[in-house]
């Protein structure tokens, strides 16, 4: 009876754990898809600036910080403490813990993975908390603190988590996730239409 309760405990122990890693792929799936919308829409390149620069419309510059302000939140409620208020969070601190729970081998590679993530990351969440979730005045004066946010480390941390997943995916079911990647028509279509309307807006004025 023991032997059956023990089994019990560890099958509900793993699937804890393969749940808790399904919603994570979903998240990551979600932030990897309105990044790459980001990248379509704010190219960085002169023609791409161009473009958007010769709507005169402040559109654009509310865009991107919505996309900021989205991409940030986002990515810092995945490194948020495992538990609040007695609340279990999904976040990696949460997956670091069930991979305790469940005496895997990749424990050790996933809590220097995790280290390294809590440090990369804490320009996001001060830019979290300071502007986005909360209006400190003296970060919102001043423009530059905003600006220390690269969309370099931002990937790094999402391809780190993507390497956690593996390394968990890859030691309890022998193989790895390939992260799906939701249809990004919508942003290319639009950037085409408006790269067609500015042409046939120029066209006509030099007709004039």
């Amino acid at each position: 009876m023991d032997n059956i309760k023990k089994l019990v405990t560890m099958t509900e122990k793993q699937k804890r754990l393969n749940d808790t890693i399904n919603l994570l792929v979903g998240k990551l799936t979600e932030l990897n898809h309105y990044l790459n919308e980001y990248k379509i829409i704010f190219k960085d390149d002169i023609s791409s600036k161009q473009l958007l620069e010769s709507t005169h419309s402040t559109f654009w510059n509310d865009l991107y910080w919505l996309y900021w302000n989205f991409l940030t939140i986002r990515i810092c409620c995945l490194m948020e403490k495992a538990e609040t208020y007695g609340n279990k969070n999904l976040s990696f601190y949460h997956l670091l813990e069930l991979v305790s729970e469940n005496g895997l081998t990749c424990e050790s590679s996933i809590l220097k993975l995790v280290e390294d993530i809590g440090t990369k990351i804490l320009p996001f969440k001060n830019v979290r908390k300071k502007a986005f979730a909360h209006y400190d005045l003296r970060i919102l004066l001043d423009k530059k603190s905003l600006n220390i946010l690269e969309l370099d480390d931002f990937e790094w941390i999402l391809l780190q988590f993507s390497t956690i997943i593996n390394l968990i995916s890859s030691e309890l079911h022998g193989d790895t996730y390939l992260f799906g990647m939701k249809s990004l028509e919508g942003a290319r279509r639009m950037m085409g239409i408006l790269s067609k309307g500015l042409e046939y807006r120029n066209n006509l004025i030099k007709k004039i």
